[in-house]
């Protein structure tokens, strides 16, 4: 599984050769113009990129010719169109909003999975599937349960995108258990890959994951932040550390 993570700017260059792809915001893309200059030279590279649509970094997601305006500038792998938590129409209207706009444009698009039963989910995943190359699982959701009832409405003769995404981390164990789950369904192991920002987090905090009772609570990343030596030490620790639950 390849490890992504959201980085304070200031250290995009030092903490991004430690993972295995990059993940980044749109809202910060249309913001920073170094933020947007560093992800347009990962692609140039051939490094993946992920494209997100900030919706948890706002109060809500950017809109579809927002999310393109900033995928123009830094021509990611995969771009994810606007999405809203518990609201299947939202999201499934904003994907076919950002699906058409995308055709002058071109680049590969993700989904998020979205539904309030594994009916509805079902449904949204059938419409959207023979468009996306990348299906991504929200972390604020049951998704291990919602993957195994995909897994089974599907039917067998049904095409899969070829890669699948975890958006955010609840527990370490549960990064085991979803590869242990890919393994067994035949997943390529380099086409499933996570981000987090909490290695970051509870680095700046001087906190080792080892120590913690749960990922939890550590507050918004502040993407302006600046870490001393302990800091530095830390957060590394803690990439390193989450490597022993995907490898």
């Amino acid at each position: 599984m390849r490890l992504m993570a959201e980085i304070p700017t200031k250290y995009l260059n030092d903490l991004s050769p430690l993972l295995d792809a990059d993940f980044a915001l749109a809202h910060l893309v249309l913001e920073d113009p170094l933020y947007c200059e560093f992800y347009a030279e990962q692609s140039k590279k051939g490094r993946m990129v992920i494209l997100d649509n900030s919706m948890h970094e706002l109060p809500e997601s950017l809109n579809a010719g927002e999310i393109l305006e900033a995928a123009d500038r830094v021509k990611p792998a995969f771009c994810i169109p606007p999405d809203k938590l518990g609201d299947v129409k939202f999201t499934y209207d904003q994907f076919e909003i950002f699906r058409k706009k995308n055709l002058a444009h071109g680049h590969r698009l993700a989904a998020v999975l979205c539904g309030s039963n594994s009916a509805e989910r079902a449904m949204y995943y059938q419409n959207v599937r023979q468009y996306i190359d990348m299906i991504c699982l929200p972390f604020r959701e049951p998704r291990l349960d919602w993957f195994h009832e995909l897994l089974a409405s599907m039917p067998k003769h049904s095409t899969w995108p070829p890669y699948i995404h975890l958006l955010g981390v609840n527990t370490l164990d549960e990064l085991k258990v979803f590869n242990a789950v890919l393994d067994h369904c035949g997943w390529p192991r380099d086409r499933r890959s996570v981000d987090t920002n909490k290695m970051v987090k509870w680095g700046l905090r001087n906190k080792r994951l080892h120590t913690l009772d749960s990922l939890r609570n550590a507050g918004p990343l502040d993407f302006k932040s600046k870490m001393d030596v302990s800091q530095t030490l830390d957060t590394v620790y803690n990439i390193a550390y989450v490597r022993k639950f995907i490898s």
